[in-house]
């Protein structure tokens, strides 16, 4: 019998997407350890054609959003990425400046270097936990009780660099996934096949969260 496929692009015009393809690759040597009944592609997304029918999920990776800015501007990349996200039956997952991108509103880009494609009802705001040199590495409680099966715990090391925040969950349909335990500050929200986080899982050396997105973009096929 073949065995059915999964295929998941990273996102490649800047930014950690290296980090996020080990960990994908990572997770998949634990879930072939299991009964996870899929073989899964990983493979990273440089042009606009890449991103088609046999891509099922993506990650926009951590980086500098103005730079990712540009970037997805030319070759139509916005525009595609844009009806990717609106699309059901595909499964999107953004970590920090990938957060800010899939975010519906940005508070306090006055600028306008940044667009964002949308998706995600939040309202974000860039580098709301200062800048390079006051990035910081804190547990964060897990609310989801899918990821803390996972987990097998409720805390996740987190690593936060020139981080966003949430400032708002705008859409009571929009779940909250993990909040700092101090303040109860949301800082990883879903809505359907729509992730997002303001920290950077791919850093950490665990593979909790890339095995947690693999199992998403599973779910439609099964």
């Amino acid at each position: 019998m073949t065995q059915q496929r999964i295929h998941i692009g990273v996102l490649a015009v800047q930014g950690n997407f290296a980090e996020h393809i080990a960990s994908f690759q990572q997770a998949c040597v634990k879930l072939k350890t299991t009964d996870f009944p899929y073989e899964v592609e990983i493979s990273e997304i440089r042009r606009t054609e890449e991103i088609d029918d046999a891509l099922d999920g993506l990650v926009i990776p951590g980086g500098e959003t103005p730079t990712m800015t540009v970037a997805l501007r030319k070759n139509e990349f916005f525009e595609k990425l844009k009806t990717w996200t609106q699309r059901k039956d595909k499964y999107t997952w953004g970590t920090c400046a990938g957060l800010i991108l899939l975010s519906n509103k940005l508070d306090g880009d006055g600028k306008g270097e940044v667009i964002p494609i949308g998706g995600l009802d939040i309202t974000c705001r860039r580098n709301a936990k200062g800048r390079q040199f006051e990035s910081f590495e804190e547990s964060i409680r897990l609310t989801d009780h899918e990821l803390c099966a996972l987990n097998r715990s409720e805390n996740f090391h987190g690593i936060f660099i020139r981080a966003p925040g949430i400032k708002s969950v705008d859409d009571v349909g929009t779940d909250v996934l993990c909040v700092l335990p101090g303040n109860g500050e949301v800082v990883g929200v879903r809505k359907g096949n729509l992730m997002g986080c303001t920290f950077h899982p791919e850093l950490t050396g665990d593979t909790m969260w890339h095995e947690y997105f693999i199992k998403m973009v599973a779910s439609r096929k099964t």
